[in-house]
């Protein structure tokens, strides 16, 4: 992960930063981005939703992911949820986009919840 592990720790918890904070910093960080003020969150969401199916079978199909402890075994240890990011992130391809954020992106799926992301629940 290029993000230090007290970045992706703040992403992490949810008592620092909103996923609608996530979606702005995604957005911001696209050199694709074009939105501006309160449409970044917006355009943000709709970058992770158009990027989602060609994530879905890498990290659904996946089962170092799925049988991951945050995932399978609910932990909430810090260390565990970090881990599964990383492991996420190391399965986004880098063509993915140009300046696409793979951590930031990580971090998303594993706050909507890897299990969520799967069965197409609203991000």
């Amino acid at each position: 992960m290029t993000e230090t592990t007290d970045q992706v720790k703040t992403w992490l918890n949810s008592d620092l930063t909103s996923l609608e904070d996530l979606y702005t910093e995604l957005a911001k960080t696209s050199p694709q981005s074009n939105a501006m003020g309160g449409d970044l969150a917006k355009q943000g969401r709709a970058m992770l939703l158009a990027i989602r199916t060609g994530l879905h079978d890498l990290i659904c199909k996946n089962d170092e992911i799925s049988n991951h402890p945050a995932v399978s075994g609910g932990s909430d240890d810090i260390n565990d949820t970090i881990a599964l990011t990383a492991i996420i992130a190391a399965v986004i391809p880098s063509d993915l986009g140009t300046g696409v954020n793979a951590t930031l992106i990580a971090v998303l799926i594993a706050r909507i919840g890897v299990r969520n992301f799967c069965i197409g629940a609203s991000t």
